[in-house]
């Protein structure tokens, strides 16, 4: 057993605890008696030792990488790499089952989608209905949203409240700022959702196409949804203060 040798000890001043070595001796009182550097970010606990280490964490609230397609800003190069695959359609990650085919263009969705291939890794089960999920994390959420119907993402302009972060985004930017990122190239058909192009392109592309006239102010549409959209559209605060009130 190493043993201290009085001599040679340090002694820490503030709390008179005993280090073999400088070096150990330095790395404590930063540690236990120096000063932390918060992050000036609202909503962000973290702190830090060390001015660098708080600077290099500061960069990951800058939202700095840019999609070449669509300009959609995000924090950090790799989930902008994950979001240029829905413009490029590439689906690098495949199913390993014999004669499933299945891809997708994100880790994280096949590894949920090859355990429809192995039940047996399922270990928790909804108390509520059959399903069964590989994460106690998973459950909950499933039953925050399915069974207690839990909404706890509230719209800023509306109040109207939502189960999931990324739907609530979604409405924001489709019905308050009215961004539509997904773009038609055959007849320039702008939708908020991919899904909503998908379903859009799969159906014939007529010369007539828009014949959903608002009565109001004549604006026409390609589809009763988008039509519908309009009468319904409350544009608030500092974008536009307009209403249709058509139905």
């Amino acid at each position: 057993m190493k043993r201290h040798d009085p001599q040679k000890d340090l002694i820490c001043v503030k709390c008179v605890k005993i280090f073999p070595t400088l070096k150990t001796l330095q790395r404590h009182g930063i540690i236990k008696h120096g000063t932390r550097h918060k992050c000036e970010y609202d909503k962000c606990s973290m702190d830090f030792y060390n001015l660098p280490g708080l600077l290099r964490h500061q960069k990951t609230h800058v939202a700095r990488f840019e999609c070449y397609f669509c300009a959609k800003l995000f924090k950090t190069n790799q989930t902008r790499d994950m979001h240029l695959r829905i413009h490029t359609l590439e689906r690098p990650f495949c199913c390993q089952t014999a004669n499933c085919g299945y891809t997708s263009n994100q880790s994280g969705t096949l590894q949920n989608h090859e355990i429809t291939h192995d039940r047996t890794r399922a270990k928790f089960r909804c108390d509520s209905c059959p399903n069964e999920f590989t994460a106690m994390g998973s459950l909950t959420r499933h039953n925050n949203r399915v069974h207690l119907k839990l909404k706890p993402f509230r719209c800023t302009f509306c109040s109207k409240e939502f189960s999931n972060r990324k739907v609530l985004e979604v409405h924001i930017s489709g019905f308050h700022l009215r961004e539509r990122p997904h773009k038609c190239g055959v007849c320039g058909a702008e939708f908020t959702k991919k899904c909503n192009l998908d379903s859009h392109l799969d159906s014939p592309h007529a010369v007539n196409r828009n014949v959903y006239e608002c009565v109001s102010c004549e604006k026409t549409y390609l589809t009763r949804i988008s039509l519908k959209e309009h009468k319904e559209a409350r544009w608030w605060g500092w974008v536009q203060m307009w209403v249709c009130w058509v139905r």
